[in-house]
């Protein structure tokens, strides 16, 4: 090789990525973060059906600077769960009474309201309901949509233990309904939390960024193969994850096929740092997402955290609704010590009974309710879709201070 010409070594080397970057898209990408050796980088390395490829932090060899910490998982304390009740309290009601029903008393509710009217159309709905009208603090801050988690604020934490609010890019998937208002959110809450909020250039929806708590992040492929994002390379994604959101794996999985948002919620969600329940489909129904499912959870499935391999159990998945319409019984909302898990009507009830054992099983200590969720099925989105929550260290009065 010492005597091929410099041009066909850079040849060579193009073929050989291609090729590496390829099988790793099929197979799903492990990407995690290193220091860069004092040497030339290695070529990736296939290990376990996945690619490891090394790469920089954002922390300089002889770093004494700050640090970001990994964005905290769902099943850790909160402060407040957000919703967008400026949809919830004229379409979905009934969601929205058993929502707060339940939430009520495990942590503050913030409803995000158009105006006036959205604040006292709730409120009358929770009095006929028999629930305080302060169970929800209603804040007036007009959106566009109620898919809170997709352009709700990520909350980040430095090693000395500051706060700031990472919001990224936010586009609509359908480019002729735009959203400027829910693209706003996250400012708005960063000016009335007194914290600063970073603009990550990276369209990454809440709902396909899961969390372990312990520096593992899981999303699909839609966020490296979006038209807006297909200019930054693998290592560059990674490296974002990284920067932003303390990152140290990331594990990027097939969505499922015809499922319309691509997002890993849908079927995935994490119960503790080193336990993941996936999402299982009748192969006689569905056998193309019934092996996608199975290949989610073998990716997984040993991965290392700090408190040892990764745990996968399996969730039965309802069938599509006559129209079409997805259903999931892992797109659900953990609230401190409560389960909130989706119920629709016509499944089979020993499909979901299965469900809410599997959960009760898992998790002994907590409590979980049933949620019936059909009308946001029709929305393409389920409990998860609709909510996101601020982490316990975060103080939360200011935003409570704002309620009309």
């Amino acid at each position: 090789m010492k005597n091929v010409p410099l041009v066909w070594h850079r040849v060579i080397e193009s073929i050989a990525f291609a090729a590496v970057a390829a099988a790793a898209f099929e197979a799903g990408l492990l990407w995690q973060a290193r220091r860069p050796a004092p040497a030339a980088p290695a070529a990736p390395v296939a290990s376990g059906g996945a690619t490891v490829v090394s790469a920089p932090t954002n922390v300089p060899p002889a770093a004494v600077a700050l640090v970001r910490t990994s964005i905290r998982a769902e099943f850790n304390p909160q402060s407040a769960l957000l919703i967008g009740a400026n949809e919830l309290v004229r379409y979905h009601q009934s969601v929205f009474k058993d929502l707060v029903r339940v939430a009520y008393g495990k942590l503050p509710i913030v409803g995000f309201v158009n105006d006036n009217d959205e604040a006292e159309l709730g409120q009358s709905l929770l009095d006929a309901a028999g629930i305080p009208i302060q169970a929800v603090s209603f804040v007036k801050h007009p959106l566009d949509s109620m898919w809170l988690r997709d352009f709700g604020p990520f909350f980040t934490r430095w090693s000395d233990g500051n706060v700031s609010i990472v919001h990224p890019v936010y586009s609509n998937p359908d480019p002729n309904e735009r959203r400027p208002r829910d693209d706003a959110l996250s400012t708005f809450i960063g000016e009335t939390l007194g914290l600063k909020v970073e603009h990550m250039p990276l369209i990454v929806e809440g709902g396909n960024l899961l969390s372990n708590g312990d520096g593992l992040m899981v999303t699909s492929t839609r966020v490296i193969d979006r038209p807006e994002n297909r200019h930054h390379s693998l290592q560059e994604i990674g490296r974002m994850l990284q920067r932003y959101f303390g990152c140290r794996t990331w594990v990027y999985l097939q969505p499922l096929e015809d499922e319309p948002t691509g997002h890993v919620d849908f079927c995935m969600v994490f119960l503790r740092r080193n336990l993941v329940v996936v999402g299982r489909l009748d192969p006689a129904r569905e056998p193309v997402n019934a092996a996608i499912l199975d290949e989610m959870a073998e990716k997984l499935n040993g991965l290392p955290t700090s408190m040892g391999p990764m745990v996968v159990e399996r969730l039965p998945m309802p069938p599509r609704t006559e129209a079409g319409d997805w259903r999931s019984y892992c797109n659900v909302l953990l609230l401190n010590g409560t389960i909130l898990m989706p119920s629709y009507t016509g499944v089979d009830p020993a499909l979901e009974a299965e469900a809410e054992a599997t959960y009760r099983r898992l998790m002994p200590a907590w409590k979980v309710e049933k949620i019936l969720s059909d009308s946001l099925v029709r929305k393409r989105g389920v409990l998860h879709c609709i909510g996101t929550t601020i982490p316990g260290h975060v103080n939360v009065l200011p935003l409570l201070g704002e309620a009309l």
